[in-house]
């Protein structure tokens, strides 16, 4: 498996400029999981949500693909976000409703949302500018098909 340095401390002495140790932290790729809250322009949109809402938009940026941003809504993965807030397929229903009125992702079709990576995301801050575009493409592309029907 491959592994990556993710910190390195260097010590030098001041008045020599000798190295006196060095330490780097290495992790394996795949060992790391994360999804990161984007404040760039603003919390507005976190802070509207409810207690659920929060948690179910959480739930969804982990679950989804971490190349893609998309999530597929599996009977598992129904089961496991009802379980975990404690709701019933219908408030699921209500929720997401609600999320996607908040922007907070893109009904790709019945079962696929894309997650807005302008509120939350799981890739470098290198690869979010093309996700971000990648997003509003696809977001345009929907409202230009919903205005001409």
């Amino acid at each position: 498996m491959a592994k990556r340095r993710i910190c390195e401390r260097t010590s030098v002495d001041s008045i020599s400029g000798e190295v006196l140790s060095s330490v780097s932290t290495w992790i394996n790729k795949s060992s790391e999981s994360f999804v990161m809250i984007r404040t760039t322009n603003g919390l507005k949109w976190y802070y509207s949500l409810s207690k659920n809402e929060k948690t179910l938009v959480l739930i969804m940026h982990e679950k989804s693909d971490s190349n893609t941003m998309v999530i597929s809504f599996t009977q598992q993965i129904r089961k496991l976000i009802c379980d975990t807030i404690g709701i019933k397929k219908r408030m699921l229903s209500i929720l997401l409703s609600s999320l996607e009125g908040n922007d907070c992702f893109i009904r790709l079709s019945q079962n696929d949302f894309l997650m807005n990576p302008e509120h939350m995301f799981k890739c470098s801050t290198n690869e979010l500018k093309k996700r971000i575009f990648y997003y509003k493409n696809v977001k345009d592309e929907k409202t230009k098909k919903a205005f001409l029907y």
